[in-house]
């Protein structure tokens, strides 16, 4: 196995760095694919700009890929929305195609904040090997507001795409074998495709979506299909109400309108998050 690995950036840049050292020992090639615009116009900071060129220079990743082949948007309507998908699948296959290039068998795209434990990762690489499993997934735990603060008991279909074969026509924005964002959908096209969604005890995804520096713009910058971007001021808030004195999230129903109030539970800083210091 040649395992390339592809982090889509625009931003929470801040994140890059304490997610690649969690899987660098166990991959063979890293490439960013980032963007100095937003799919609805917002304009990467130039200090983001900056970590990225930091990042590059210390060698903690392979190579640095601007995606500037779409017209950014100015308004939320459902089809620019739905042609921020579009988008985002030409990115990722940016990333996937350069790993090919440099000869990876296998593939794993990740955003900037998706997090591995090394042990877990490295044990579920070598089951992927020992097996020789084509196509995998794993299960998610989120994080709200710090990386000490954990969502438990999330009953989430959607898992998200791990360790993938890919081959000379692979590429995203597939039916996947499992319920997964639209535009990491991953094909392979091999007849009898052995796939696998890990059990949650041998490994997870921990996914600090609401860890930034500037989580509104996370919100406001995303592909994600919710419509009510004029109400994602209530929906920072309510990260930013979660505390020790407060361990309940409430989503204001602004994304997912079923959602309902969430447990979280404090919890240790695994990843050495440096949020303190922002």
């Amino acid at each position: 196995m040649k395992l390339g690995v592809c982090y889509n950036v625009f931003e929470g840049v801040e994140l890059l760095e304490y997610a690649i050292q969690q899987i660098k020992e166990h991959v063979d090639y890293i490439n960013v694919v980032y963007q100095e615009q937003s799919w609805f116009s917002h304009a990467m900071s130039k200090e983001n700009l900056n970590i990225l060129k930091s990042i590059k220079q210390r060698k903690l990743i392979d190579k640095l890929i601007l995606f500037d082949s779409f017209k950014p948007m100015k308004h939320y309507s459902a089809n620019n929305i739905d042609r921020s998908k579009k988008y985002e699948t030409r990115k990722r296959d940016i990333g996937l195609s350069d790993c090919r290039s440099e000869n990876c068998t296998h593939f794993l795209c990740c955003d900037v904040d998706e997090f591995y434990k090394p042990e877990e990762f490295m044990r579920a690489k070598n089951y992927i090997i020992t097996n020789d499993i084509h196509t995998t997934a794993v299960d998610i735990i989120a994080y709200v507001n710090l990386p000490i603060f954990r969502l438990d008991h999330q009953k989430l279909k959607s898992k998200v795409p791990f360790i993938c074969r890919i081959g000379p026509n692979s590429h995203h924005g597939v039916k996947f074998f499992c319920l997964c964002d639209p535009t990491r959908g991953i094909s392979l096209n091999v007849k009898n495709q052995k796939s696998l969604i890990f059990p949650k005890n041998q490994i997870l995804m921990h996914h600090m979506e609401t860890i930034r520096k500037d989580v509104t713009l996370k919100y406001l910058a995303t592909s994600r299909r919710f419509l009510q971007r004029n109400r994602v001021n209530e929906l920072v808030d309510s990260i930013k109400s979660v505390n020790p004195d407060n361990l309940i999230f409430d989503p204001k129903k602004v994304i997912n309108n079923s959602r309902l109030l969430q447990k979280v539970t404090l919890c240790d800083n695994i990843f050495n998050i440096p949020y303190k210091s922002w």
